[in-house]
């Protein structure tokens, strides 16, 4: 139908209908245009190009992101440039700038329409030409008559002629005009590419010559790798070999015989071939739809049909019916039965078509009348008849193992309610089945008619025993060149064990696992779950078993079907073993030699019955005849099989990572158990497994030289895959997110899902992947579902419901191992560019639609059954917390803020779900405020605190941790996911011990007490703060000695570090390299990195020559860590190559650095002199320098004063004496009394000795004025050169306080003008109503913390629950004194109407009731305000604000009690500073101060945090 032609100019009306811009007054073609304008143009940050959704959200973005304030709009008209209005789209526009706009617009459009009228002399509306008035043209009933019969005529004249007009191509001829006679194309907008023809082949009849693309492009909608097979009919032993090698890439020009090249690459809608001749493209043409699309319908797909020839075209024009050849005759079929066991996608030629054309309808389809359905089914075939294709009988018998069933798409799902067409039933319709129709029989019920195994052993041979040799005990004796390695089979029934002696294969057809969601109790087994296909078979020949696991790899990653059977090879398994002493292992109710053991009384396995993968192992003695004894493992399921086997082999000395890490085998003399039972119960957490996310640069370069890149990628493929399922299971875990950016987990290897479910390993997808598809699948695919392409389901629903039923087929046959994440995100893990109450009503839809893809595709499972869950990441928690629900059966997954703490836990009321609650959580992470992904940084204890309150707010059923690259940060993977399988035995203050027995299991006993204490430090050092976010100014240069502490502590560690790689064995050190020394070397450079380029900034202010120097050393530790990075690459011939390449140092925002930068360093003149001289003098806790002029003191003062010293402060201070010029000085320092002691008194500085010095000051108490006494000694430096420049000799001063306190008081003494307390350090603590406190050890940034127990404990009153006192004692007195706590940057997990709380109080008054974190729990995307801050710094009390400070009254001095009670559990106070005026700026705050009763006088130095001997780096 032609349109109407589009008139030049718009009428006002469409004028005014035109979206604009508040901001630019721009106007766009339609809405979606406006808000891709103004996230660029107006809500784009200028920092870091992220585009925002309104200029608040970039306000905040800026704040929170960059630190900078947003103060207009960008690119709008002078008076938009506020931020007082907030603009989405059209949305937010005030009223009387929308009417101003229109009076514009209504203005401009009269002016414009004047101005036309001027130009071409035309009239006006109503005006005249002439003043004549226009004519209108008319016919009359004659001429209307006349006309009439004119086209009867014609129509006679062509049906004499047998012609269907002007439509219909004759003979071949081209008609320009037929859509026949044109180059076959897309129709109505089809998703689906030209079909393709024969190269070489002449062009169908009716066809026009038109240009070929060559095969080298993506093919689409079918992607093969390879030409049309015949069905495999081969032996399961034996690997599947194509006839043909897979196509190489083609150009249009290469010739090929005339008989035509089969494409490799289907264009069929079903995947079958037809027969017609001449050869012609697979598939039939696409025809257009009989209806244009309706408006906000999805767009009907293109259906595949071949090219009819003209004559026959013409004769169905004509209403005649076709010739009846073999094929379709008037009642069906009509010729030779043939084999239907072939695949559905690429049959040879002689078979039948084995698919199904009713669900090839589309979602118009399903709208239209029951008549327009008919028409359809009746042109389909036809045109299935000329094609030669008859169709499918019904399946009434199992088929065979070699038989394939194919597997067809469902008809599109409409956005609405589905409208099932009406069908009409008749006697014809009861003789034969012309379509095949999963109303029938669908491909799930045919997979299950499918026996699992096509050889059943006898069952006299259900063990299969090697040889061991007795020794005392269950002993296999193993040679000491041996190492004893366990593999992993697939099969429910078969896990196998592979050591160098003991081969165990307990066999037998089993039904299958489930791996779906267990009921209300925790831990038992769904027998209503949907199970994974029946894959498994067994061939046995010459006394050996050989065990495969069959799949169907699919056809096409857009429209679901699969291909023929491929298979993965086990080992060889031996059917008899002369052993006396074996180990039997199988599954409870699956292995019939476990049960008869059972049956005869030999174990008792009611401990484990129907518990979820738990085992039972113990001695059973004479368990067959012919054996003596046995070590027997009984599994309750498959995985509870595998754990008992690999629990046996991490016994006898084989790490989980001995293949990941490099962890040799232990060398064994003999194996001996144990006459005990052990019982092993169901792991705390259902599902536990590991996230591999942001993997590039690291991980994609090492898989990029490893492994064979993919289609369309790196080589993630089941070669990698394969030994991260194997490390899985080694420990414990069952569930896996595979690695999304760079890769698709299905589609990169089609045996990636098969080998999971081998495994037995449970597959999923990461919170912005819903329906088991990969983020790329929509990049690369999703134009081809039809649409606008957008990730949008809003605007794009039909397309994207598509997309998510491919997923939902695609997984079915692996269904017992698969866990769905459902609803879905912005695209690229963003939130959904829509309002919140849109997104929730767009989410509300989306959740609908994927229960009904379930009940289609599962239909014969409950959906409550299948399992799935809705992750609440960052804005989605907002939605939840706003009112958005799924089912009750759906696993609600808690986030942490990225940083390790827990966002929000479920609350009483939300424990009781049947989906239950899990936890994602991060030890690895890429976005604001810093990525973090070098190497681990992750501090164990705090992990294990915010686990501990997971579980007892019952978020059990899922924790899967995100895990970066996988490779560095093998400690904290390996405990998160031992704690999830028991985490009762890894409660709180249980990471001592866990590393305790990790470092055994690596590398011995002998040791590991001393890998425990670097591991634990490394963890409290590297959590203070990430590295990525460490920078020059981080630790202070000039206070507490901080910076100088810090480098003592990593200097310490390093060398114990490598005192213990030097005493293990050539074969563990890489082991103990990768994963503990170069962690701590690594820290090291880094922090080196830093403090010695703020000593470079420090040093040029001060204009020290030293300040070039440190350069040096600057870029020495820059190389050096480099050095580290190769020599880890270089391990072990390069076989981790690449896996550090993360750059991590010169952050400058959020993002990665694309290269390893410095901060910025500078450089003095050293071949001048300072104005002031040859030599300057600096002191502790200032920048200024004497003799001379700067920023830090009075102009033209020779003076500095050091801080104060008493008697209960730091021993000593500190004067730098350093070089500022060219000549060498002698200098000394008078003090002028003999109390206060300057360590050395003198020396030679600059020219050629070129050293500074630095003078350490102490006092001599007992020479000192008694107490109370305070006296300001003046210290006056002499020099050999004859002047200081310009200027004055310096003078330096120091306070010196003379006072005591009570020889009775115990408690914490003030001293510098303040009091630091380690909060665990207290006086006394209460209990009420069984809440107490609890010390973590080895927590936080300087050395523990405390927190409420238990974890549940609820809100307590500010002054009447548990409280903690310290007693102190002052000798300030001051009416205004501040207190603030360093506090854990934990958030409010038990949601925002119990946000975390503190109360506190100085002796008698009233509690003040502090609430330091904000009423929110990050639902939103919104984070509680300062958290950027506090994420950084690693607590709530420093740059997050003063949020956590109070003032109280000192007025009286001597001895008070300061209380702090907290209110909240999951508050955790680290350190509690007193300020009475003394405090300096540093990053963790004035050392701990003396402690009466604990520390003395004698022994106590308060020099700095750590109390370490530090070296001066001047």
């Amino acid at each position: 139908m032609v349109g109407k032609k589009k008139r030049g100019h718009p009428d006002v009306e469409e004028l005014l209908a035109r979206p604009w811009c508040y901001y630019c007054e721009r106007d766009f073609d339609d809405l979606k245009i406006l808000i891709s304008h103004q996230k660029a143009k107006h809500f784009k940050c200028e920092r870091c190009g992220r585009r925002l959704n309104t200029a608040g959200g970039l306000s905040v973005h800026m704040n929170q992101v960059h630190k900078e304030t947003l103060q207009s709009v960008e690119n709008s008209l002078p008076n938009r440039q506020g931020l007082e209005v907030e603009i989405f789209g059209m949305e937010g526009i005030p009223e009387d700038v929308t009417q101003a706009h229109n009076q514009r617009i209504i203005a401009g459009f009269y002016q414009a329409e004047a101005e036309r009228r001027a130009a071409t002399g035309n009239p006006g509306p109503g005006g005249n030409n002439g003043g004549q008035p226009k004519k209108p043209k008319f016919e009359s009933p004659a001429d209307l008559k006349k006309r009439l019969a004119e086209h009867k005529a014609r129509k006679a004249e062509q049906a004499a002629a047998g012609s269907s007009g002007g439509n219909t191509p004759m003979d071949g001829t081209n008609n320009a005009n037929s859509p026949m006679g044109q180059s076959p194309g897309p129709f109505n907008g089809s998703p689906f590419p030209n079909p393709q023809t024969n190269f070489g082949a002449a062009s169908a009849p009716g066809y026009g010559s038109h240009p070929q693309d060559s095969f080298n492009k993506p093919p689409a909608p079918y992607q093969q790798s390879f030409p049309p097979q015949p069905a495999y009919s081969g032996p399961p032993g034996a690997q599947y070999q194509p006839q043909f090698s897979p196509p190489q890439q083609y150009s249009s020009q290469q010739p090929f015989p005339s008989t035509g090249y089969q494409p490799p690459f289907p264009s069929s809608f079903n995947g079958y071939q037809n027969q017609a001749t001449p050869p012609l493209p697979g598939g039939l043409p696409n025809r257009p739809p009989s209806l244009p699309p309706a408006p906000g319908l999805p767009q009907r797909p293109a259906f595949g049909a071949l090219p009819i020839p003209s004559y026959q075209m013409q004769q169905m024009h004509q209403g005649q019916g076709l010739p009846h050849q073999q094929g379709w005759a008037g009642k069906g079929w009509n010729g030779q039965e043939q084999n239907s066991a072939m695949s559905s996608a690429y049959p040879p030629h002689s078979q039948a078509y084995n698919g199904d054309y009713s669900t090839n309808a589309s979602s118009v389809d399903d709208l239209v009348s029951g008549a327009a359905r008919q028409a359809d089914d009746i042109d389909e075939i036809i045109r299935m008849a000329e094609a030669g294709i008859r169709p499918t009988k019904k399946i009434d018998t199992p088929a065979s193992i070699a038989t394939v069933v194919p597997t067809t798409a469902p008809e599109a799902t409409p956005i609405h309610e589905r409208v099932e067409p009406t069908e009409k039933k008749s006697k014809k319709d009861k003789g034969m089945k012309m379509i095949y129709s999963d109303n029938d029989i669908s491909p799930e019920e045919k997979m299950a008619m499918m026996p699992r195994y096509a050889f059943i052993p006898d069952g006299k041979n259900d063990t299969i025993l090697g040889e061991a040799t007795a020794v005392p005990g269950i002993a296999g004796t193993v040679d000491e060149s041996r190492i004893w390695h366990f593999f992993l089979l697939y099969s429910h029934s078969m896990a196998w064990l592979g050591m160098d002696g003991v081969i165990v294969c307990p066999k037998g057809p089993s039904p299958g696992l489930s791996s779906g969601p267990s009921s209300n109790t925790n831990g038992f087994y769904n027998p209503r779950a949907p199970q994974s296909s029946k894959q498994n078979v067994s061939v046995t020949e010459g006394g050996k078993t050989t065990v495969y696991y069959t799949y169907n790899p699919p056809t096409s990653d857009i429209l679901y079907a699969v291909g023929p059977a491929q298979n993965f090879t086990g080992p060889a398994l031996l059917n008899n073993s002369t052993s006396k002493t074996v180990i039997i292992a199988g599954t409870i109710n699956k292995s019939p030699l476990i049960d008869a053991l059972v049956t005869a009384g030999k174990i008792d396995v009611t401990p484990i019955t129907s518990q979820w993968e738990s085992f039972i192992s113990q001695v059973v003695n004479s368990p067959l005849p012919g054996i003596d004894r046995a070590l027997v493992i009984a599994g309750s399921d498959l995985r509870g099989t595998v754990y008992g086997l690999y629990d046996i082999s991490e016994q006898i000395g084989v790490s989980p990572w001995y293949w990941f890490a490099d962890v040799p085998a232990k060398k064994q003399s003999g194996i001996w158990a144990l006459d005990q039972r052990k019982v092993q119960k169901s792991p705390s957490v259902k599902y536990r497994g590991i996230f591999i996310n942001d993997e590039q640069p690291a991980l994609a370069n090492w898989i990029a030289v490893n492994y064979e890149s993919g289609k369309y990628g790196l080589g993630f493929n089941h070669f990698f895959y394969s030994n991260v399922f194997e490390l899985l299971l080694r420990l414990r875990a069952n569930y896996f997110w595979p690695a999304m950016w760079g890769s698709m987990f299905n589609v990169d290897d089609y045996a990636n899902q098969p080998l999971a479910d081998a495994y037995g390993i449970v597959m999923g997808t990461s919170h912005t992947e819903p329906m088991m598809r990969a983020t790329n699948e929509w990049t690369t695919f999703g134009s081809e579902y039809g649409g606008d392409g957008q990730w949008l389901y809003n605007t794009n629903n039909a397309s994207l419901n598509e997309f998510f039923r491919y997923g939902a087929q695609r997984t079915m046959p692996y269904a017992g191992n698969s866990l769905f994440s459902i609803a879905m995100r912005g695209s690229g893990d963003t939130a959904i560019p829509l309002t919140q109450s849109q997104a929730m009503a767009t989410l509300a839809d989306v959740i609908a639609s994927q229960t009904q893809i379930f009940e289609n595709v599962f239909n014969e499972t409950n959906v409550s059954d299948i399992p799935q869950l809705w992750c609440l990441y960052s804005e989605v928690q907002g939605y939840f917390e706003a009112g958005l629900s799924v089912p009750d059966y759906v696993t609600l997954l808690w986030v942490d803020d990225n940083f390790g703490d827990m966002r929000r836990l479920p609350l009483a009321n939300e424990t009781s779900r049947a989906g239950g609650a899990g936890v994602y959580y991060h030890v690895d992470y890429v976005g604001s405020v810093r990525d973090y992904k070098w190497i681990n940084t992750i501090q164990l204890e705090k992990t294990n605190e915010q686990m501990q309150l997971a579980i007892a707010r019952q978020a059990n059923r899922i924790w899967i941790l995100n895990v970066g690259d996988l490779k560095p940060l093998e400690i904290p993977i390996n405990h998160f996911l031992d704690m999830a399988y028991d985490s009762e035995q890894w409660g709180y203050n249980s990471v001592a011990t866990w590393l305790t027995a990790w470092a055994t299991r690596e590398f011995g006993l002998d040791l590991a007490s001393n890998i425990t204490s670097v591991l634990d430090r490394y963890g409290m050092y590297a959590a203070r703060r990430k590295y990525e976010l460490i920078d020059p100014t981080t630790y202070s240069q000039l206070n507490y000695n901080e910076a100088e502490a810090i480098l003592a502590q990593w200097a310490i560690l390093a060398t114990d570090a490598q005192a213990i790689y030097d005493k293990l064995g050539e074969d563990a050190q890489p082991a103990f390299y990768e994963m503990v020394l170069q962690p701590v070397l690594g820290g090291q450079v880094v922090n080196q990195i830093y403090i010695d380029a703020g000593r470079n900034w420090h040093f040029t202010e001060q204009k020290r020559n030293a300040a070039n120097s440190v350069v040096n050393d600057v870029l020495f530790a820059f190389n050096q860590d480099h050095v580290l990075t190769q020599r880890y690459h270089d391990l072990l011939g390069g076989k981790w190559s690449h896996m550090l390449d993360q750059t991590h140092l010169g952050y400058d925002y959020w993002q990665q650095p694309m290269r390893n930068a410095l901060p910025p360093l500078s450089y003095v003149q050293e071949l001048e002199t300072s104005l002031a001289g040859n030599i300057g003098v600096a002191i502790e806790s200032s920048n200024a320098t004497v003799s001379g002029d700067d920023n830090w003191h009075t102009l033209s003062s020779d003076t500095l004063v050091l801080p104060p010293m008493d008697r209960y402060g730091p021993k000593t201070r500190w004067i730098d004496i350093f070089a500022r010029g060219l000549s060498d000085c002698d200098w000394t320092i008078s003090p002028g009394t003999d109390y206060v002691i300057v360590t050395p008194s003198s020396g030679t500085t600059g020219g050629a000795n070129g050293t500074d010095t630095r003078v350490y000051v102490s006092i001599d108490w007992s020479k000192a004025p008694a107490a109370p006494n305070t006296t300001t000694v003046s210290m006056n430096i002499t020099s050999s050169c004859p002047t200081w420049g310009n200027y004055g000799p310096p003078v330096i001063q120091v306070p010196v306080v003379s006072n005591n306190i009570p020889s009775s008081f115990v408690g914490f003494v003030e001293s510098d003008g303040h009091i630091a307390i380690e909060a665990a350090h207290t006086t006394s603590d209460t209990i009420v109503d069984g809440i107490s406190y609890l010390t973590l050890s080895s927590y936080g940034r300087t050395l523990s913390g405390v927190t409420l127990s238990p974890a549940l404990a609820p809100s307590q009153g500010a002054g009447t629950g548990p409280v903690l006192e310290y007693d102190l004692y002052t000798f300030t007195n001051t009416s205004i004194a501040n207190i603030t706590l360093y506090l854990s940057p934990s958030l409010n997990a038990a949601g925002p109407t119990h946000p975390l709380k503190y109360a506190i109080a100085l002796d008698n008054e009233n509690p003040q009731t502090i609430q330091f974190v904000a009423n929110t729990t990050g639902g939103g995307g919104f984070l509680p305000p300062n958290w950027n801050g506090a994420a950084s710094d690693s607590i709530w009390g420093l740059s997050s604000g003063n949020g956590t400070t109070t003032t109280h009254d000192f007025s009286k001095t001597g001895e008070h009690t300061l209380k702090v009670w907290l209110m909240d559990a999951g508050a955790v106070v680290q350190k509690i500073i007193v300020d009475f005026g003394g405090v300096r700026p540093s990053y963790l705050g004035p050392p701990e101060s003396f402690r009466a009763g604990v520390d003395t006088l004698e022994s106590y130095q308060g020099l700095n945090f750590a109390g370490v001997q530090t070296s001066p780096s001047i």
